[in-house]
């Protein structure tokens, strides 16, 4: 009997044993599906993370140009103009001046400040120039603003 009852109890732990078997594999199978997904979704949150990062330096970059076209183009057009104008209006006065033989040393100082500003001002509005130009040239970088406009 003790037997009969040995082999019962292996049928019946048998069966048992190799459900817990397969329940707990089960279980740990689906860990790792749950890691593998859990795993990818970072990954994609710090991809994300990392696109948003670089368009924003991108965009800041873009911004950072535009302004210093801007404030290139407003010295070179409108301060530079001006300056001009009242050098010519200095240059004007200097020869009549001259033609009396009297010139006021004062004359001859206010032009050269004005000068000196003109000079000043078309060297800082060639500086904010953007880089891209001094690097590749007009051509090339018309070509990738064309680019980036179509």
């Amino acid at each position: 009997m003790e037997e009969s009852e040995k082999i019962d109890l292996l049928h019946t732990l048998l069966p048992l044993s190799l459900v817990i078997f397969i329940i707990v594999l089960g279980v740990v199978l689906l860990n790792q599906q749950f890691n593998k997904k859990l795993y990818r979704q970072r990954l994609e949150s710090e991809e994300l993370k990392i696109r948003n990062q670089q368009e924003l330096l991108r965009t800041s970059i873009q911004v950072q140009e535009d302004e210093r076209k801007r404030i290139a183009r407003d010295l070179h057009d409108e301060l530079g103009a001006a300056l001009s104008m009242a050098r010519m209006h200095l240059i004007q006065l200097e020869r009549q001046h001259a033609e009396d033989g009297q010139l006021p040393q004062k004359l001859i100082e206010i032009r050269e400040i004005t000068e000196s500003a003109l000079t000043s001002m078309r060297r800082i509005s060639h500086e904010l120039l953007p880089p891209q130009l001094e690097s590749f040239g007009l051509l090339q970088t018309l070509q990738v603003l064309r680019q980036q406009i179509s």
